[in-house]
Parts: structure tokens; C-alpha cells; sequence
């Protein structure tokens, strides 16, 4: 909390998803295709900032710029329009 207003913290994670079939799963985009490493993709995804302290900032802001970068790295062969 600062100054009254509860603050949140984001965050970068890593988690390998083992069972993709959930009921809170509402869909899956295909964004692109990859034939880099996954070591490659993993290092792409650690360089976009997860930023703090501004509320107009969401984790689709991070999806966006997530995205964007996997391009620039050429770590998707090809991203959809």
C-alpha cells in the first residue's frame, strides 16, 4: 500500500504448463511459428520490462510488447497481422 491505494506488484514468471485442458482456459491464439530453442525463446522474454508503478500498465500491455519482441529477435518466423 502506498499513500491509501493498494499498489500491485508484477512480475515476470516462468512456469511450463503441463495439463493445458482447464475450465479457465477461454482460447488460444496462434501468434507465430518458431524454429529457435526454447532457450532462445525464454532469453527474448526476459528482456521485455515488466513495469511498476503505472496504472494504466496491464499484462496485455506485456503481451503486446512480448510479441513485438519475439519478432525483432526473429524468434517467430513469421507473426500474424
Amino acid at each position: 500500500m502506498r499513500d491509501g491505494t493498494m499498489q500491485q506488484t508484477w512480475r515476470y514468471d516462468q512456469n511450463q504448463l503441463r495439463k493445458v485442458k482447464t475450465a479457465r482456459l477461454l482460447c488460444r491464439v496462434l501468434i507465430g511459428k518458431s524454429e529457435k530453442s526454447r532457450q532462445e525463446l525464454e532469453n527474448s522474454l526476459r528482456t521485455v520490462p515488466v513495469v511498476q508503478d503505472d496504472p494504466n500498465w496491464r499484462c496485455r500491455t506485456w503481451a503486446a510488447h512480448a510479441i513485438a519482441q519475439l519478432a525483432r529477435d526473429n524468434v517467430l518466423s513469421k507473426v500474424a497481422n
